[in-house]
């Protein structure tokens, strides 16, 4: 029994902190990722919310006339997947959504991984775990300096073996710089 509660406390001080305060009065909940200051903050996919997402730019700050590249990373819950960009008829396709300023452009279409064929019945493709989607924007050359909102809105809807979920909508932001 001693045994097993001094594994347990090693693991925890091994661990780091978890979900518990820092003495310094920041929740940790991930001490090993560093914080990027160009990713939007997002909590992780769970059963309660299956699918969270990242809106994210290669460089958040540019030159007028340049291209800039934009993703969308959406993070789906273990056992839980979602119907790709381009799903059959009858499935809910997810869909990405772009609001763009004045003088931004969204440059061809959205880039996406290979769906995989899903173990549920029917062996139809989806997306499961981290999924990247990527697409190309330029800004115009006169688009005056000033800092921009970027847009997304992905729809979708997430299902298990047991069921499927409501479709559902989240908006996601980042800012990009014009020098």
């Amino acid at each position: 029994m001693k045994r097993h509660f001094w594994l347990s406390l090693c693991i925890i001080a091994i661990g780091g902190c978890g979900p518990t305060s820092h003495p310094s009065g920041e929740v940790c909940e991930s001490p090993s990722v560093p914080a990027s200051p160009n990713l939007q903050s997002k909590k992780h996919a769970s059963v309660a919310t299956p699918v969270t997402g990242t809106l994210r730019l290669a460089n958040a700050a540019t030159q007028a006339g340049d291209e800039l590249e934009l993703s969308v990373l959406l993070e789906i819950a273990p056992l839980w997947e979602i119907d790709p960009l381009k799903a059959s008829l009858g499935s809910a396709a997810t869909q990405l959504r772009l609001n763009l300023p004045p003088g931004l452009s969204a440059v061809g279409e959205w880039q996406s991984p290979e769906p995989f064929v899903s173990g549920m019945s029917g062996g139809h493709p989806g997306y499961g775990g981290e999924v990247l989607f990527t697409r190309r924007l330029k800004s115009s050359p006169q688009m005056p300096a000033g800092k921009y909102a970027i847009l997304c809105s992905v729809a979708y809807q997430a299902c298990n073996e047991q069921q499927c979920l409501q479709p559902a909508e989240m908006e996601l932001k980042t800012v990009v710089e014009i020098k």
